[in-house]
């Protein structure tokens, strides 16, 4: 089955105006802010392990969580330290999965020329693998002819556990027979 290695969501903050994002990296541990490099404060959290991005319009970017729940947990977690350095209370109003990625191994070689001739299949010579499109659940697939693949785009674990199986289903008229491996 399919393993989540990044979940990527976006959050927003209820506050008037702007927050001063140099009072928070200062007062919150584990974050920085660069204003000439990067116009979020990053913040670093251990638990749930991601990063959060933290925007002065209120806006948060979460990346690097294993899970939705995760994801979630780290956006509340840092609305909650800005709250305390704010001195007031504000509530998370928004919160939405943006994309997650997961691999898997669909437990066969494939033939990869002989998929690249197929419809829905990108292929680019300078790339060991294919990009899969239009399964139902998720926008596009690596395939990589050890049988390795990548889920990119999806919104929940469940359209990835979704595509894994549509798309095991439909490479099984590619596999590698013994003699060819």
């Amino acid at each position: 089955m399919p393993l989540v290695q990044n979940v990527v969501s976006f959050a927003e903050m209820e506050i008037e105006g702007k927050l001063n994002l140099k009072v928070i990296a200062e007062k919150i541990e584990g974050s920085r802010y660069n204003h000439k490099r990067f116009p979020a404060v990053i913040m670093r959290k251990t638990m749930p392990k991601c990063t959060v991005l933290c925007f002065a319009s209120g806006r948060m970017i979460v990346i690097g969580s294993k899970s939705e729940s995760d994801a979630e947990s780290a956006a509340r977690k840092a609305t909650k330290d800005i709250s305390k350095v704010l001195g007031f209370k504000t509530e998370m109003k928004a919160f939405r999965i943006t994309n997650i990625v997961a691999n898997a191994d669909i437990g066969f070689r494939v033939q990869i020329a002989r998929l690249s001739r197929e419809k829905n299949v990108v292929r680019n010579e300078n790339f060991p693998g294919i990009v899969y499109k239009n399964l139902r659940t998720i926008k596009s697939v690596l395939v990589f002819g050890s049988g390795k693949v990548v889920f990119t785009g999806a919104k929940s674990k469940d359209d990835i556990d979704n595509a894994f199986k549509e798309l095991r289903e439909k490479l099984k008229d590619f596999a590698m027979a013994d003699s060819e491996k």
